[in-house]
């Protein structure tokens, strides 16, 4: 083993180490408190037995380790880790809980477990008939409750590049793996829109959504880690397609990771693999201290308070600049009434007048 290579597994194996002993977030009381959300950490988040996207990435590495090494040092770990939240229950289905099957998939050669089986199959079944749709048929990018765990946010009709790794790889797997041509063909119809709507040939970068209510891109940013969820599965997902995958669209999917691949280390290698060309759209957290802002606000959000079918776009930019506007002023009414009330306790009693003399 080279040394550079040395080095990297030994560094792998420290990732290793604290994914499977991985705990609950440092301010996890005040996530309690706020219903599983705070400053931009969601419980979710954290500690490895949960079940969700972050915790179903990191069980897919330790299958992908496992096989490269030709071992089954993790095989008893994902088994328990599995049969245990099945007897716990499972979350909400959507698009980012479904990112765990892809390891279950998988694991299954080992073990043939009539349960895991049933649940992928059924799992599988559902992505084809039960989760929300965009125009045009895409998957719409229904994600986790924060603080709800049987609950979702719809992100009524926006696609996120996100997809193609939580959800599209997994139908593919299980298409392949069972022979249900309807599920692979799927996974192409998925991988190619995804494609249309977030790649832009301009830069070569792919954006992180795209919504059919308006029908663009967000605030047309580029987002590191979306990037890297077609870096990483388009190849995945070529692998997995066993040779089988239709020469044009498996000609496409290389092209465009080329084309991806070039433009991030152009990038990489100017140095100006920064917030002005790969900008980051996530929440705040206490790690940032000028974060960006950003919010989209969809028809449920907003129809309750602009009941009339005829209110347009402009009408409802003014509207909530408007809310905005009173809130910033009743916040500085309320700072302003609390430094008089401190000044007032700093000064100390009032002093009475000298007593007129005579």
């Amino acid at each position: 083993m080279k040394k550079n290579e040395t080095e990297l597994r030994r560094k792998l194996d420290l990732v290793i180490e604290k994914l499977l002993n991985l705990g609950g977030p440092e301010n996890e009381k005040e996530l309690e408190e706020t219903g599983g959300e705070a400053i931009g950490f969601f419980k979710r988040d954290f500690g490895i037995r949960e079940w969700d996207w972050p915790q179903g990435v990191g069980l897919y590495g330790l299958l992908r380790i496992m096989q490269y090494d030709k071992n089954e040092k993790y095989k008893e770990f994902l088994h328990n880790w599995f049969s245990g939240n099945m007897e716990l229950g499972l979350p909400s289905r959507n698009i980012n809980t479904t990112t765990p099957l892809l390891t279950l998939a998988e694991l299954n050669e080992y073990y043939h477990d009539p349960k895991f089986e049933e649940l992928c199959l059924n799992w599988a079944d559902w992505l084809m008939n039960c989760i929300p749709r965009t125009k045009e048929g895409g998957f719409q990018h229904v994600t986790s409750a924060n603080g709800d765990r049987q609950g979702v946010r719809l992100n009524e009709n926006e696609m996120w590049i996100d997809t193609l790794f939580m959800t599209v790889l997994f139908l593919n797997e299980m298409g392949q793996k069972y022979g249900r041509e309807e599920w692979v063909n799927e996974g192409i119809h998925q991988m190619l829109m995804h494609i249309k709507y977030l790649y832009d040939k301009k830069t070569g970068l792919f954006y992180h959504g795209w919504t059919f209510n308006g029908n663009h891109n967000f605030g047309g940013v580029f987002w590191c880690r979306g990037n890297s969820w077609f870096t990483l599965g388009s190849m995945e997902y070529i692998e997995m397609s066993r040779g089988n995958l239709n020469p044009g669209v498996k000609t496409l999917v290389i092209d465009t990771y080329k084309a991806q691949a070039a433009a991030l280390k152009k990038e990489s290698q100017a140095g100006t693999l920064t917030t002005d060309k790969i900008e980051k759209t996530v929440s705040p957290t206490k790690r940032e201290e000028t974060p960006p802002l950003k919010i989209t606000l969809g028809e449920e959000d907003l129809r309750p308070y602009f009941p009339d079918k005829k209110t347009t776009v402009p009408d409802v930019k003014r509207g909530v600049l408007e809310a905005l506007d009173l809130r910033k002023k009743a916040i500085e009414r309320q700072q302003a009434k609390a430094q008089a009330e401190k000044d007032s306790k700093g000064k100390g009693p009032a002093k009475k007048p000298p007593a007129p003399s005579r």
